[in-house]
């Protein structure tokens, strides 16, 4: 379950601007993805390969997590608004410029 940082600030604000129902919540996107996906995308957007290793995967591994957000989806009605690829292209764009600040190669 990825999020995009301003996403988080802002759903704990809303958690802080009004009358808490509930004394805990989660929040996130609400969507669960692969390391595969966010492996995919960070190519495109970088338009670089990575090298992926397949090992083999234990038998107490787990194999899927994502919150369940809806607690404050319910008593606030709000959810993340950026969107997993466009949260990592803000992302690097945002690295990228420091980079070119720093004046680093």
């Amino acid at each position: 379950d990825y999020v995009y940082v301003k996403d988080v600030t802002g759903m704990v604000s809303e958690v802080f601007d009004r009358d808490n129902i509930q004394p805990l919540y989660n929040i996130g996107s609400g969507k669960g993805t692969s390391l595969n996906e966010i492996i995919s995308i960070a190519e495109e957007i970088t338009q670089k390969r990575i090298e992926r290793e397949v090992n083999e995967v234990p038998s107490t591994y787990l194999k899927y997590v994502m919150l369940d957000t809806s607690r404050f989806t319910d008593d606030f009605g709000t959810f993340p608004s950026v969107g997993l690829e466009d949260g990592m292209r803000r992302t690097y764009k945002y690295i990228q410029d420091e980079i070119a600040k720093a004046g680093i190669r």
